[in-house]
């Protein structure tokens, strides 16, 4: 099978998987529902055939994964989605990525909440514009990543990170204020003003508001 007929089978899968709920323990289910391919099954497929695909190949591949994820009802409380699955999305969908993450789009208690969990994790910059994109987007669920990373049940940022990531919530609109925002008086103070980047005068004026406010 050619690798475009690969794309087009894994991508009518991942299509026909959207459906039933998928539950990480199903045990204790008086009417369990029967086992069916899901999205979480074929995701390490979609990364193996993704390499060997064009643009056009991956990008198909990562709109019918996010598709799939966001769609089917999902619950338990692992992340089933594997970083290079979400690598995937994040690089040839990403447009499409952010605007998974609104909160009218998807089911209800699809598989956002693992997208949103990586998203979290993402370090360096680009981690800090999509911090950006994910308060705008959904700043009740941003605030709830930001209680789990406090109480340790969510990925923690790297010290190098904290200075990107509060210049984007100094971004963020200041009326109504963002929830996620707290997350500013998650650490010492001290600790904000040594993260300060030399000839940021306006960015680091508007953190200290932020800090003071």
């Amino acid at each position: 099978m050619s690798v475009p007929e690969r794309i087009g089978e894994l991508v009518s899968r991942l299509r026909a998987s959207v459906g039933e709920a998928v539950f990480e323990d199903a045990t204790g289910l008086a009417n369990p529902p029967p086992p069916r391919e899901t999205w979480i099954d074929l995701q390490g497929e979609a990364v193996t055939v993704a390499a060997d695909a064009d643009h056009a190949g991956r990008r198909d591949l990562a709109l019918a994964l996010l598709e799939a994820i966001v769609e089917r009802p999902s619950y338990g409380p692992s992340n089933p989605l594997s970083p290079d699955a979400f690598s995937l999305i994040l690089d040839a969908a990403p447009a499409e990525l952010a605007a998974s993450l609104d909160q009218s789009v998807g089911h209800l208690y699809g598989g956002k909440r693992y997208l949103r969990r990586h998203i979290w994790a993402i370090p360096g910059r680009e981690g800090a514009r999509w911090l950006g994109t994910l308060a705008r987007a959904d700043d009740a669920r941003a605030n709830f990543l930001l209680q789990d990373m406090r109480v340790g049940t969510a990925p923690g940022w790297r010290e190098e990170d904290w200075a990107d990531r509060l210049d984007t919530m100094a971004e963020l609109p200041a009326e109504p204020r963002p929830g996620v925002l707290m997350m500013l008086f998650a650490r010492p103070r001290h600790r904000l003003h040594r993260e300060r980047r030399p000839g940021g005068v306006h960015g680091a004026r508007r953190r200290a508001d932020l800090v003071v406010g």
